[in-house]
């Protein structure tokens, strides 16, 4: 008679873990310096390169949130005026984020890019929260759109920035 009720929990246990299906994320994380990153690739601009990469950054000592939207053939961003500020928003699947309070368009020898920064503080610490709350996003800055990006999971990039702070900080992660 033990053993039957024993019996009855292992299968239950098997029959769930059976049924649980892996998953597999594509993104990339890392830390230089005391910036954390978070970036996923999606669709490349139009007459630009077949892929861009949209990046998150958040530097732990002020707490800025920054932004890059990069590909190595940008067109848009390779003719955009550099001293233009650009207002960039985002169409996510589940609400607003705020967008940066300022941005624009730069070259480097790698990368034509779009850029965007929160400022230190409380415009960051918004939009960090925000990271938590959406699983796709559409970048929308001067008339063009670009994306949808996936983030795959939601809260992937808040858990990523969030617990890379945790470690430039020296505090554990969770």
């Amino acid at each position: 008679m033990t053993l039957r009720p024993l019996l009855v929990l292992s299968l239950a246990a098997t029959c769930v873990s059976a049924s649980a299906q892996p998953i597999s994320l594509s993104y990339q994380q890392s830390e230089r310096g005391g910036v954390c990153y978070f970036s996923v690739d999606g669709p490349g601009p139009a007459g630009g390169s077949e892929t861009m990469t949209l990046e998150f950054s958040y530097r732990v000592e002020d707490g800025n949130l920054g932004l890059d939207l990069k590909a190595a053939s940008f067109p848009k961003a390779a003719g955009g005026d550099p001293d233009k500020n650009l207002k960039i928003t985002f169409e996510t699947d589940s609400g607003a984020m705020p967008g940066p309070r300022s941005g624009g368009y730069a070259v480097t020898s790698r990368y034509q890019r779009i850029w965007g920064g929160w400022g230190a503080g409380a415009p960051s610490q918004a939009a960090l929260e925000a990271l938590r709350t959406f699983k796709t996003v559409t970048v929308l800055a001067d008339g063009a759109r670009y994306g949808p990006f996936s983030m795959q999971v939601r809260t992937l990039p808040y858990n990523v920035l969030n617990n890379c702070a945790k470690r430039v900080r020296g505090e554990p992660t969770s």
